[in-house]
C-alpha cells in the first residue's frame, strides 16, 4: 500500500475514518486517565481516613482536660493509699493504730520479707504480713471491719480463729495472712 491508496481511502470514507480515529484517541486518553482515577480515589479515601479521624478526635477531645485531671486526681489517691516496702515502721504503723482504735490486742506483727514473694508483672506488688490478734468477738469483728474499710487495699490469704487458752475471759485468737497493695 502506498501513501497515494491511503489517502484514497480516506477521501472515499471519511466518516468511517474519522470515526475510528476518535475513538482511537478516546480509548488512548481512557487507558491514561485510568490510572489518574485510581491514584486520585486512593488519595480520597486517605484523606478521607484522616478526616474522620480528626473529627472523632474533635468530638472525643471535648472535655479531655477535666478528664486528665480527673484521672490525675484519682491516680494521687491511688498512690496515697498503697504500701511502701522499704516503709517498714509506717505500714506497722498501720496496724498499731488499727489496734488502738479497736482495743484489741496484736501479739503477732511482721512484714514478710519480699524474697518469699513471688515477682509480680507491673508497676504493683503485694506486701504480705502475719498478724495474730487477740479480743473478744465483737472488737475482733470491728478490726476486720476497719482493717476492710482502711486506707490500704487488703487481700486475706488465710486466717484462723480459735479460743484463747491463757484469759479467762471468753477471748478469741485470730491469726491472718495478708497482703497490702504496694508499689514496687
Amino acid at each position: 500500500m502506498k501513501t497515494q491508496d491511503i489517502v484514497d481511502f480516506l477521501k472515499r470514507y471519511p466518516i468511517p475514518c474519522l470515526s475510528v480515529t476518535v475513538v482511537v484517541i478516546t480509548l488512548v486518553l481512557v487507558y491514561f486517565r485510568m490510572d489518574v482515577n485510581t491514584e486520585l480515589e486512593g488519595r480520597y479515601q486517605t484523606v478521607s481516613a484522616e478526616g474522620a479521624t480528626v473529627m472523632n478526635n474533635i468530638v472525643n477531645g471535648s472535655g479531655l482536660q477535666e478528664h486528665v485531671e480527673a484521672i490525675q486526681a484519682q491516680s494521687s489517691e491511688l498512690e496515697s493509699r498503697l504500701v511502701r516496702p522499704a516503709e517498714l515502721a509506717k505500714n506497722l504503723q498501720y496496724f498499731y493504730r488499727l489496734e488502738s482504735e479497736t482495743g484489741g490486742k496484736l501479739g503477732e506483727l511482721r512484714q514478710v520479707p519480699l524474697t518469699n514473694l513471688p515477682s509480680t508483672k507491673g508497676s504493683f506488688q503485694p506486701v504480705q504480713y502475719s498478724l495474730v490478734v487477740t479480743a473478744d468477738y465483737p472488737v475482733l469483728m470491728d478490726y476486720l471491719n476497719r482493717l476492710e474499710e482502711g486506707v490500704s487495699f487488703y487481700r486475706m490469704k488465710n486466717f484462723s480463729l480459735q479460743h484463747s487458752r491463757e484469759s479467762t475471759r471468753r477471748m478469741l485468737v485470730m491469726a491472718m495472712n495478708i497482703e497490702l497493695l504496694g508499689t514496687k
